[in-house]
């Protein structure tokens, strides 16, 4: 099956040919944590990470837990999270390859991990992990609200026009956007704390794929809190709860949230 017809998001999923980086992830690792403010150290030029093109889709830096001794290549420091911010506004979705074998262009290169960096919406300036041309819902977000409550979250959005109309087609094009989320959340900086998320909105025509596609996740995920907004926006947590909140205004919204979130740290870890 030709899984690339009439899907959105599985043109943009296979342009960044995540299948095949996935492949390329070696089972031995020289680190033994990854968070937030993990130290690794990357080629700069003029203070700037260098990308490179591994797949026509995404841009790859090359990191290394351990700096590098190379004559004449200039490696600096930074957390995984500072990195990933640096990498935030790029024209394609990039790709933090550690502990690579090799760095070399036009093909997909084996490492030890791979970091997904977020992209930022222009408008908006949220976060997200999937196409910018989905992310008009976070036009309604009360940027200096949010900063307000220290509230952090990265977003994913899965349509129905993402979708092909043959019932078994759309089936199969849900499971794979939750394996490409499963993938990926875990492997997404986000800081540790009691108000950062991960939010997959969910926009189809029928209720019941988007309840397959909560059913379908793998729950208590341990890297991340994970909410979904459906089509109704309901709220609804990585133990199939709902979130009750008030619409009225963003506090109102966030706060319900937060004390979620609050009782559910003790679980958490951050990145792999």
């Amino acid at each position: 099956m030709d899984i690339s017809t009439n899907s959105t998001f599985l043109t943009w999923y296979q342009k960044i040919n995540l299948d095949e980086h996935k492949r390329m992830i070696k089972t031995q690792k020289n680190y033994h944590h990854l968070g937030y403010y993990s130290v690794v150290y990357t080629e700069t030029k003029n203070n700037n990470p260098i990308t490179h093109n591994e797949s026509t889709g995404a841009f790859t830096v090359f990191a290394y837990t351990k700096k590098p001794e190379i004559v004449d290549v200039n490696f600096e420091e930074f957390t995984i999270g500072e990195l990933s911010k640096r990498l935030f506004n790029q024209t394609k979705p990039t790709l933090i390859k550690l502990n690579p074998d090799s760095t070399l262009e036009d093909q997909i290169n084996s490492c030890e991990e791979i970091i997904f960096c977020p992209r930022e919406d222009k408008m908006s300036k949220q976060l997200t992990i999937t196409s910018l041309d989905q992310t008009l819902p976070l036009m309604a977000i009360d940027q200096a609200k949010v900063e307000s409550l220290n509230f952090e979250a990265i977003y994913a959005f899965f349509r129905d026009t993402d979708l092909p109309a043959s019932r078994e087609e759309r089936t199969h094009h849900i499971l794979k956007m939750i394996e490409f989320i499963q993938f990926s959340l875990k492997r997404t900086p986000i800081k540790f704390g009691s108000s950062s998320v991960m939010c997959i909105f969910l926009d189809f025509e029928d209720p019941i794929e988007e309840n397959q596609f909560i059913q379908e996740y793998r729950l208590l995920d341990s890297y991340s809190n994970v909410i979904f907004v459906n089509s109704e926006l309901e709220i609804i947590n990585s133990y199939r709860q709902k979130i009750e909140y008030d619409g009225e205004k963003m506090e109102t919204i966030l706060l319900p949230i937060i004390n979620w979130q609050k009782s559910n740290n003790l679980v958490r870890q951050e990145l792999l």
